[in-house]
């Protein structure tokens, strides 16, 4: 067997499969370092003024076994000579074909140019050989085959620099940084017509990374591996299934240069395999809106995306998942009504939650949802504190008057049954008539900040029902205090509207007094500078009073530091950490 010759057939073979390709090669093998020439053109016509360039090759044979085939890339040693003749001329491509003794082959190949040259003889020195790598050449793909080529003439022609001269290629981007050279770009070159054709490219293909001058002379500085994906910014991509708008915005990737949807938090769709894969993800709201994409979807066998249809495979598989699908969505569907009912707006986080988690769902949704009697555990005190995955939520539990549910419990939401009845009332002394109070007024600035089914309009509603007691207007304030606390380190603007509203309850049923005023000034200057009548109120406070709490606070909202100081240190000590507790000093730039 002629190897050499069986493996120029080879290659030849391929290339006159390519329209736009032509070989040119020397059966003598005369030629010092290449075996001829594939010509380049920009149609199938081949005329001259079409043509393109012409691409140095070598090819060597070489016989193996059968199972020498099965390698994805080889390595074969060549001639350092050869190599530097390649670097002269801007690079070649060479092949290596490995042959079996029946006649089987496999086709390797390297598009050696200046920046990968240069790299290779810096290792080999004086050596008379080295040995580099060679890929799978893609020899029945016809287009493949036309990118190689055309691919390795773009790049040879950049590598070259001005007048046909090679540049000296900085070998990476920390040279480039340490480099005096004035970058003004930095330039991946590829065939492709848009950001689509890009992604599939740098996918399936190693790409060389280039730094432009202002004098748009091209340094290439990096070669990078091809990419496993390519993942693009969301964007705004319809998704629709059965007429139903299911998604605005979707995640576009591109794997080994096949296009891949990414939707929802759940779902990957590859159009060109008609599947998709499903990874319940998200939170309780995109997981419920997964949940019904995915049966639509298994329903349909069809999606639109950006109005363009694409088909999906319906198996036994995909029909039986969806069965499971829809238990799930049943589920979740419960548990985003119970936090309705709850006043929960935050997310539930799945990524946190816990099988007590989910058991404790169940049986809040047994107890709320259906308004059964449930049990609770180690139940200490009738206010009931739960802790669902990053949710934390106030109950109520109320035990069962009934033989039948004897130790078990109605449970309520804190804030929605504390509005309908739960009052505290308690007397000043033994002879007094008993004080009607709220239980709102337990709340401190820990509590505003851990529960996330406050219900800020059910604490203002029981609050201004209240009788017209000053211990009720005592524990208002105290009120006020804690919401504002709790906004100096949460930054919630309903904890600073609420307390502005018990201000204004305060002074239309009770008075307006010096602190009304103050804590209606300290609310403002949380939101905003002071205007000049406010500024003027305020210092008509501090010549109207001798209250050093009420002075103190004056000057602090004047940002008087010095005085405020001075009046500060006219304090009992322990009146001192008194007034350091009030949230007006968060606003106390002290000097």
């Amino acid at each position: 067997m002629d190897i050499e010759r069986f493996a120029l057939s080879k290659i030849l073979e391929s290339i006159a499969k390519c329209d736009v390709l032509q070989s040119n090669f020397e059966t003598n093998d005369k030629t010092p370092s290449w075996d001829g020439f594939v010509y380049v053109y920009n149609n199938s016509n081949k005329a001259k003024r079409e043509y393109q360039g012409r691409v140095p090759v070598q090819i060597k044979g070489t016989e193996k076994l059968d199972i020498d085939l099965e390698k994805e890339q080889i390595s074969f040693p060549m001639e350092v000579s050869d190599l530097r003749n390649y670097y002269k001329d801007c690079g070649c491509v060479v092949f290596v074909v490995y042959i079996t003794k029946d006649f089987k082959h496999r086709i390797y190949y390297n598009s050696l140019l200046p920046f990968d040259l240069r790299k290779i003889l810096e290792v080999a020195k004086d050596q008379q050989t080295i040995t580099i790598a060679l890929d799978v050449f893609p020899e029945n793909d016809q287009k493949e085959v036309t990118t190689i080529f055309f691919d390795f003439l773009h790049h040879s022609e950049l590598q070259k620099g001005t007048k046909g001269i090679i540049l000296d290629a900085i070998d990476s981007f920390e040279d480039l940084q340490k480099s005096k050279i004035d970058i003004d770009n930095i330039v991946v070159p590829s065939p492709g017509s848009n950001l689509i054709e890009l992604c599939k490219y740098l996918t399936t293909h190693e790409h060389y990374v280039y730094a432009e001058t202002k004098d748009k002379v091209l340094f290439p500085f990096e070669k990078v591996k091809k990419a496993s994906r390519v993942t693009l910014l969301p964007r705004k991509i319809q998704i629709e299934v059965n007429g139903t708008k299911f998604y605005d915005e979707s995640s576009l990737c591109v794997e080994n240069g096949k296009e891949v949807v990414k939707i929802g938090k759940s779902f990957t769709y590859r159009p060109f395999e008609k599947n998709f894969n499903f990874k319940l993800n998200g939170n309780l709201s995109e997981r419920i809106i997964d949940c019904r994409f995915f049966i639509e979807l298994s329903d349909s066998g069809k999606i639109i995306i950006d109005g363009k249809e694409g088909q999906v495979n319906i198996d036994d598989g995909l029909i039986e998942e969806a069965k499971k699908i829809r238990e799930i969505l049943k589920f979740l569907e419960l548990t985003k009504l119970l936090f309705e009912k709850l006043g929960v707006k935050k997310e539930l986080d799945f990524e946190k939650i816990t099988d007590s988690d989910s058991r404790l769902i169940a049986a809040l949704i047994e107890g709320i949802i259906n308004n059964a009697y449930v049990t609770v555990d180690n139940l200490e005190s009738w206010i009931l504190p739960v802790k669902i995955a990053n949710l934390h939520i106030l109950l109520v539990a109320i035990k069962s008057k009934e033989k039948k549910d004897r130790d078990r419990y109605r449970i309520y939401n804190f804030f929605e049954q504390c509005e309908k009845n739960c009052y505290m009332e308690y007397k000043m002394d033994s002879g007094s008539e008993p004080i009607k109070s709220s239980v709102y007024f337990l709340l401190e600035k820990k509590d505003f900040l851990k529960f996330d089914n406050i219900s800020y309009d059910n604490i203002l509603k029981l609050v201004k029902n209240l009788p017209k007691y000053e211990a009720n207007h005592t524990s208002i304030t105290n009120l006020i205090l804690s919401l504002l606390r709790a906004y100096d380190e949460q930054k919630e603007d309903e904890m600073l509207k609420t307390a502005n509203s018990l201000n204004e309850h305060i002074v239309a049923f009770y008075g307006e007094t010096p602190i009304t005023v103050l804590n209606k000034l300290q609310i403002i200057r949380r939101q905003r500078r002071f205007s000049d009548e406010e500024i003027e109120i305020l210092k008509q406070i501090l010549s109207s009073n001798d209250d050093l709490f009420v002075l103190l606070g004056a000057n602090i909202l004047l940002e008087r530091s010095l005085d405020a100081e001075s009046v500060f240190e006219k304090l009992p000590e322990e009146k001192k950490q008194e007034f350091l507790s009030f949230p007006i000093c968060f606003l106390w730039i002290r000097r």
